[in-house]
């Protein structure tokens, strides 16, 4: 019979079981203990062949917290996407602390050590910039605490059509900027009032320009741009498509 009694920080633990002997061993498995020090008493009681002991052993049983780990992490996201910090530990229960813009939320981990925490739905869209998060491992009788930091960037993309104003019978010039650098990757294409494609010519990291041929219709004009996006870049910039309208006027 083993006998186990915590005897120091005030816990109420009295546990007896009965274990077959093998071969002369027995054995106690203990799971999820508290950090506690526990006297464990065993007593060998006898069987048909033989009489129970005379003596008992008597030990001391010393759990200590387990150290705990704790990582969050934050992608660089585009501005109106959703932002969502993740957490992770090595515990398999308890309490994270994180803290972000000065606000503080107490999340609950899953059996697996996890937690989720989406900063949009809590704060709305985020502006573009730079951000920093802080979390926080919350000591309890098996672990103790532990603490992590992230920095992440809410990035403004931008596809931005300008055209000048034009006189009757003169070229139109059309500049294209792809920003931020990370966006870069194909040629946009370009069409005028819809159905003429015009070619473009980069001029710089992330901006192209093109000229029209003479314009001789008065009024409105319309230029449509397609920016396929940059796919491969972390994080990944999606498909754009972005009209802009100009005058053509009388000259």
């Amino acid at each position: 019979t083993f006998f186990l009694k915590g005897i120091e920080f005030g816990k109420e633990m009295n546990y007896t079981e009965n274990i077959n002997v093998d071969d002369g061993v027995a054995e106690l498995v203990l799971h999820n203990m508290l950090q506690d020090t526990y006297r464990v008493t065993a007593t060998y009681n006898g069987d048909d062949t033989h009489f129970p002991a005379d003596s008992q052993g008597d030990y001391l049983l010393i759990v200590y917290q387990r150290d705990s780990n704790i990582t969050i992490t934050v992608n660089d996201t585009l501005q109106g996407q959703d932002v969502i910090a993740y957490i992770t530990t090595n515990a398999t229960f308890g309490n994270v602390s994180v803290t972000f813009n000065e606000v503080t939320e107490i999340l609950n981990l899953s059996a697996d050590g996890k937690a989720t925490w989406n900063l949009t739905r809590e704060f709305g869209e985020l502006a573009a910039g730079s951000y920093t998060i802080d979390g926080y491992y919350v000591e309890n009788e098996y672990y103790k605490n532990s603490v992590a930091k992230d920095t992440f960037e809410v990035i403004e993309y931008v596809v931005k059509v300008e055209v000048n104003e034009t006189e009757f019978n003169q070229s139109a010039t059309i500049r294209v900027t792809i920003s931020p650098a990370l966006a870069q990757g194909a040629t946009p294409t370009v069409t005028l009032d819809g159905t003429t494609p015009l070619a473009l010519t980069p001029v710089a990291p992330g901006v192209f320009e093109t000229t029209t041929e003479k314009l001789t219709v008065i009024g409105e004009h319309t230029i449509d741009v397609n920016y396929p996006g940059n796919s491969s870049s972390t994080p990944a910039f999606p498909e754009r498509n972005v009209t802009k309208a100009f005058n053509v006027t009388k000259g």
